[in-house]
């Protein structure tokens, strides 16, 4: 939420998704209008690489980022590494959220 309104106020148009599987679901429907997904690594229903993986399927472009502050088991080497991925620790300031975003669809 704190996300959505930081870029909201910056100029952005947002979506919000509460779980990985609502996150899949309005990306199968929008990801034609969507340049950037922000991608938390521990979400309900669905992980952060799971989610990835299956945005990648409908997508081999998507851009992204993970954001995430506690990542449990999971190998984000690997992810960083072969989707070439960048990682955003949480907690962060949103101004350099908004710099990376910046980078990130300017690729």
């Amino acid at each position: 939420t704190l996300a959505c309104e930081t870029l909201t106020d910056a100029g952005y148009i947002t979506l919000a998704a509460y779980n990985g599987l609502e996150a899949l679901n309005l990306y199968k429907t929008e990801f034609k209008n969507i340049d950037l997904v922000l991608v938390d690594m521990l979400m309900p229903q669905m992980n952060g690489p799971e989610l990835l993986d299956k945005m990648f399927a409908i997508n081999p472009s998507l851009r992204a980022i993970i954001v995430s502050g506690f990542t449990g088991n999971l190998d984000l080497n690997e992810i960083i590494k072969s989707k070439k991925i960048p990682f955003f620790q949480k907690p962060y300031e949103e101004n350099n959220l908004l710099k990376l975003i910046e980078q990130s669809i300017k690729m």
